[in-house]
């Protein structure tokens, strides 16, 4: 049996998952992360008290006393430690954008655009190293007093087992890693003013991290002396708990915002910087692809401000043809991410006419948010990366007629998993390789990753797809110019 935990933005989940993976018991407890204007943190001490609680909750339901490992994931964010290991702040969390000032004074320097590039990705204010130097401008008494700097989850662990570290996710997402030779890169150290000590080891999420102490035990009742893995953040576990180890596979995790990657033996060109591109936890292997801004997110505030009965309403989306008679969505509320990367673009209707209803609205706003997966795929595919299928995970996977809809605009098969719960099957996949149930991620993936459902594309409608997209991309780019990241095919 694993113990299994996943942090999310509002909420604290904790499973218990037998070794046939699946999900036996789950307790849930609401959190609550401080977001004001651009600020989005938390307190380490609160995030420790409610996994604790969550924890216990779950035992005392559903007491076990076969727990063979515990795992955990949670949202992206890093905790800034002094010498004693006691928070200096808040953890500054992903949703926070206050370092955009920092990412684009970084961005004109000349000296350090071969060194961000060679970290695979955008920098953006989400990311840990703008985060520091937003710290260094502005909390000048906080910043001489950190010691360690560590994600979120790895606090959390931290507590569990009193052991320091963290997983190459997290070294990915902050910045200031080379990619390719898999080390801290000393320019960017430089560009921050860290150390490379300020970093605990880095590992795989599967590898172990300890066992659980005699005060984590006395607050959360597990047994002391059970081993913990390392683990990483939600949206790397949810791909291997989607089947992201599957030869020709991508994982598309659909939510409130989506994500969408695959596996691959190297890095690879992208000029524009659509994708991301991270340490595979795969030894060998690299994570090639993006998470984008609001994509379930958009539908809810749709939902709200229509009043629509969206799951009265989503089984007729296929009597609107593709296209949806000229309505255009894009559901970038809160900014775009990958692929397109503008932080101040904004949701947008084009071309609403008398003749359109909210079941228009429905079927523009699983194209606009399906067009996003389009660009990510044909970037990996321009790339020399070929996805033979994808498989489809997350709340927003549970409709047959969208799904359908997802499938022929992108002319792939698509595979619904059976369990949906991607984050915290991840963490199970996780724990159950480090303690010895399985020789590898691969061979766990082979054994837990069923599918459910498969939706085959309509190539007549594929056709029409491709020239709509294309339409979709050239009035997004007179919408927004050259500020967002994508130029057209030939740029």
């Amino acid at each position: 049996m694993f113990l299994c935990v996943d942090l999310g933005t509002s909420h604290c989940k904790a499973c218990m998952v037998n070794e046939g993976g699946e999900i036996l018991a789950q307790e849930k407890r609401p959190y609550r992360i401080h977001l004001e204007g651009r600020r989005a943190e938390v307190e380490p001490e609160l995030v420790w008290k409610v996994v604790a609680e969550t924890i216990r909750a779950l035992l005392h339901a559903s007491p076990h006393d076969r727990i063979q490992g515990v795992g955990i994931s949670t949202l992206l964010g890093y905790v800034f430690l002094d010498s004693t290991g006691t928070p200096v702040r808040p953890a500054i969390l992903y949703l926070d954008n206050r370092a955009e000032e920092e990412c684009r004074e970084a961005s004109e320097r000349e000296d350090l655009s071969h060194a961000l590039k060679r970290t695979g990705r955008r920098l953006t204010p989400e990311l840990l190293s703008p985060q520091v130097r937003w710290i260094q401008k502005h909390e000048a008494e906080s910043i001489d007093r950190i010691h360690r700097i560590l994600g979120l989850k790895d606090y959390l662990v931290f507590r569990l087992t009193g052991e320091l570290g963290t997983d190459f996710a997290h070294m990915n997402y902050s910045c200031l890693y080379d990619l390719s030779k898999g080390q801290l890169d000393p320019a960017l150290l430089s560009w921050v003013g860290l150390e490379k000590e300020i970093f605990p080891p880095s590992s795989y999420p599967f590898q172990i991290a300890g066992s659980v102490q005699q005060s984590a035990s006395q607050e959360t009742g597990i047994p002391t002396g059970i081993p913990v893995v390392r683990g990483s953040t939600d949206g790397t576990t949810a791909m291997y708990g989607g089947g992201i180890a599957t030869g020709g596979t991508a994982v598309w995790v659909s939510g409130t915002t989506d994500v969408c990657m695959c596996l691959h033996p190297h890095p690879i060109p992208d000029s524009q910087g659509i994708l991301s591109q991270n340490t595979g936890m795969i030894p060998g292997t690299f994570a090639l692809g993006g998470a984008t801004g609001l994509s379930g997110g958009a539908l809810l505030r749709l939902k709200e401000v229509f009043s629509m009965r969206v799951e009265d309403l989503i089984p007729s989306i296929p009597s609107i043809p593709p296209g949806s008679e000229g309505l255009v969505f894009f559901p970038g509320l809160t900014g775009e991410r990958s692929p397109y990367w503008l932080s101040s673009a904004r949701g947008t209707i084009l071309g609403w006419g008398m003749e359109h209803t909210t079941l228009h609205f429905i079927r523009a706003w699983v194209e606009g948010s399906t067009y996003r997966i389009c660009r990510i795929l044909r970037t990996l595919e321009s790339g020399g990366v070929h996805i033979r299928t994808l498989h489809l995970g997350g709340g927003g996977s549970i409709w047959d007629t969208v799904n359908q809809v997802r499938a022929d605009i992108l002319g792939l098969p698509l595979k619904r998993l059976a369990q949906l719960e991607g984050t915290i099957l991840g963490v199970a996949l996780f724990t159950a390789v480090g303690v010895g149930l399985f020789p590898s991620l691969s061979e766990g993936t082979r054994e837990w990753i069923r599918i459910e459902k498969e939706y085959f594309p309509d190539l007549e409608k594929t056709a029409r797809y491709r020239e709509l997209f294309q339409q979709y991309e050239e009035r997004l780019l007179k919408l927004y110019g050259n500020a967002i990241m994508y130029q057209g095919e030939s740029a």
